[in-house]
C-alpha cells in the first residue's frame, strides 16, 4: 500500500497520526519557492526577493 505523509518539526509523520507542527518552512523552500521561481524569472524577479520585500501583494 502506499503511505501518505506530512512534514514535521519531527520529521516526516503518517497523515493518520495526529500532528500539529507541520513544517511549513520545508514546504516553502522545497514545493512553492521552486514553482514560484520558475514563473518569476520571466519577471525579472525571484521568490526570495519578493518574499524578503514584502511584496506578497504582488500576488
Amino acid at each position: 500500500g502506499t503511505v501518505y505523509y506530512v512534514i514535521t518539526k519531527r520529521g516526516p509523520i503518517p497523515v493518520e497520526l495526529k500532528h500539529t507542527d507541520i513544517d511549513y518552512q520545508h514546504y516553502i523552500e522545497k514545493q512553492l519557492k521552486p514553482v514560484a521561481d520558475s514563473v518569476l524569472v520571466l519577471l525579472n524577479e525571484s521568490f526570495d526577493s519578493i518574499v524578503q520585500s514584502d511584496q506578497l501583494s504582488f500576488f
